[in-house]
């Protein structure tokens, strides 16, 4: 039994061993944990600081901004006062700043004469500036009456109520499918690019820039000198591979908007094996993954073709073709294929005498580690620069 209770003694002492390093062990665990602790809390009193900083920036620039656009609402008004104020002395006879237009020929019977404040409207453009203090033959002195012949007094006036007040409604836009475009006429004719950048984004708002459209946007665009609506219908068509279909809208097109779409570097130019001109795309390097611009050249064959263009409309097109994209073996063998391209004869010596002067660039060229051929294999080399077309 003394054996026995000594053995329980023994292990009780154990025992009281193994707990004393468990609650020395606990206790430098909890010293480890509480100075993890107070370095995550120290980290996110930090970051409270920094974020209450950066939110009392960003107050201070709200509020800074938010004054600053209250100071230009209110200038703004002072100045929309000041040309009210013109404009309404304008109307009376007595004011020696005011300029009446006149419409003889004008439908619009009741309207016939449309007072104006010189001063105001000499800001309107460079054009009426002119006009308002030379009158219509630039021959007098501030002129009391412009004659303007030809125009509508109500197109007059709905230019005039946007220049006064940038208010086009959409009821003076006509659609784009419209034969004639009265107010556009008038607003190209007299320098007025903002309402006729307007004109066109409300034109698209009421139909969008689609394939049964674009072509019309691209013409219409170009003929009264719309730049952000030439550049975006140009891009939409040359992206869009049924526009170079055998009976696809390019070969409708006029010249100008026709070397448009070409000059795009997103041109989409996709050999298809039902067009009559795939052949000319395969004869070249081969590659059926990208654009070949050598066949391009067929592309502007059929658009003469078809149209019967002229030599100086042939010209315009082959000034959109890149020389610098075709490989030194598609230079070489174009003279063997201008017989394909009868529609160009009247541009084949512009066409040689380009080829000529690309190939003596690219013998003149260095051959280095920087000019490595950009495709194509030993026979089909091009030493120029990497193909922008997409």
């Amino acid at each position: 039994m003394d054996r026995g209770l000594a053995r329980l003694d023994g292990e009780g002492v154990a025992m009281d061993e193994a707990i004393d390093r468990l609650r020395i062990a606990v206790h430098s665990q909890a010293g480890t944990l509480g100075q993890k602790l107070a370095t995550l809390n120290q980290g996110i009193a930090s970051f409270l600081n920094t974020a209450s900083a950066i939110q009392a920036r960003q107050h201070s620039a709200r509020s800074h901004v938010e004054e600053t656009m209250k100071a230009t609402e209110k200038e703004r008004d002072r100045l929309k006062k000041i040309l009210a104020g013109l404009h309404v002395a304008a109307q009376g006879d007595d004011s020696v700043d005011s300029v009446t237009f006149v419409f003889p020929d004008s439908k619009d019977t009741d309207m016939k004469r449309i007072r104006l404040s010189r001063a105001v409207v000499s800001q309107w453009s460079p054009e009426f500036s002119a006009l308002v203090k030379h009158g219509n033959g630039l021959s007098s002195s501030c002129p009391n009456e412009v004659v303007l012949h030809g125009i509508e007094s109500s197109t007059f006036k709905a230019l005039s109520d946007f220049m006064l007040a940038g208010a086009l409604p959409s009821d003076v836009i006509e659609p784009v499918t419209a034969t004639e475009h009265k107010l556009l006429k008038l607003a190209d004719q007299y320098g007025s690019r903002d309402l006729i950048e307007i004109y066109f984004e409300k034109m698209e708002n009421a139909k969008p820039l689609a394939h049964d459209t674009a072509a019309m946007f691209l013409e219409l665009a170009l003929k009264f000198n719309a730049e952000a609506m030439s550049q975006k219908a140009a891009s939409f068509l040359a992206q869009s591979w049924q526009t170079f279909k055998t009976s696809g809208v390019f070969f409708d097109l006029c010249s100008e908007a026709a070397a448009a779409v070409l000059r795009q570097d997103c041109l989409n130019l996709v050999s298809d094996p039902d067009d009559d001109f795939a052949d000319f795309f395969q004869d070249f390097d081969g590659s059926e993954d990208k654009i070949q611009e050598p066949g391009i050249l067929s592309v502007v064959n059929k658009w003469a073709e078809k149209t019967g263009a002229n030599a100086a409309e042939v010209s315009l097109l082959l000034a959109a073709v890149r020389l610098d994209l075709f490989s030194f073996a598609d230079l070489t063998s174009l003279e063997d294929k201008l017989a394909e391209l009868p529609a160009l004869s009247s541009a084949h010596d512009q066409l040689r005498a380009a080829v000529t002067k690309m190939l003596k660039q690219r013998l003149a060229t260095p051959v280095n580690d920087e000019s490595r051929p950009v495709f194509g294999n030993a026979s089909t080399q091009c030493w120029q620069t990497p193909r922008k077309r997409k």
